[in-house]
């Protein structure tokens, strides 16, 4: 998360700013436990995949202080959904897919995602 002079970048920054409002109660945007990932962080699309294999949200956060949330969803509501819309699945469809790190990360189709703008973004 630092550059070459030591200094955190701005989406690190932000990472930490907003981690710190999360666990202070400030900003109740973010499903509990979620992993606070900047997006300029090393291996983005591993952590992802690996938040994703264990069921676990992942916030990142971007230098202009926008974030996405990749939030899987609970397991018996999503059994009652696959059901209802079996259909769906079984034509031929992309599986929807999110960019982390340069890399192209498959989501399993009932991943909640969020989008917060930096105009949206708690003071």
């Amino acid at each position: 998360m630092s550059d070459r002079t030591g200094e955190k970048s701005a989406a690190a920054r932000a990472t930490d700013e907003r981690f710190l409002k999360a666990v202070m109660g400030e900003d109740r945007r973010y499903p509990s436990g979620s992993e606070f990932v900047a997006s300029s962080v090393e291996g983005l699309g591993q952590i992802v995949s690996r938040n994703l294999g264990e069921r676990r949200p992942t916030v990142i956060v971007h230098d202009d202080g926008s974030d996405v949330v990749i939030e899987p969803t609970n397991a018996r509501l999503a059994a009652g959904f696959v059901i209802l819309l079996l259909g769906v699945f079984l034509q031929k469809r992309a599986k929807p897919t999110v960019e982390a790190g340069g890399e192209i990360i498959e989501l399993p189709m009932t991943t909640r995602l969020q989008l917060h703008p930096p105009s949206t973004v708690a003071a």
